[in-house]
């Protein structure tokens, strides 16, 4: 069974991840004012859920490998580009997905 801060950590990579595409949808908007475009739910959101993870990111390196960690934080690629596939409808290219797929058998490898 995986170490629970294994899955604390990925668990932030994820929320990491939601967090950055919260921040592209916020991007992708056109406001009226300078401030609004910077001071909105969608930019405070993002911001606040990118310091959360960094937070839970230092709690679980308590319990996991620093190359472990580094190996881990490479699951943000494939979440990034799934969600970017579900809210954004940001196709991927035949390289992202192989590139992806690089980075899965990367991880088993390194897990092995």
């Amino acid at each position: 069974m995986l170490d629970k801060y294994i899955w604390l950590f990925v668990g932030s990579v994820f929320i990491a991840s939601c967090a950055q595409i919260i921040l592209k949808i916020s991007a992708n908007k056109h406001y009226r004012t300078f401030f609004r475009q910077y001071i909105n739910l969608e930019v405070l959101t993002g911001y606040f859920l990118l310091g959360l993870t960094s937070l839970t990111a230092i709690i679980a390196f308590k319990g996991i490998d620093l190359k472990t960690g580094s190996i881990l934080q490479c699951t943000g690629y494939v979440f990034m580009m799934l969600l970017s596939w579900v809210f954004l409808k940001e196709y991927p290219t035949k390289g992202k997905v192989f590139g992806v797929m690089l980075i899965m058998i990367g991880i088993v490898i390194f897990n092995i």
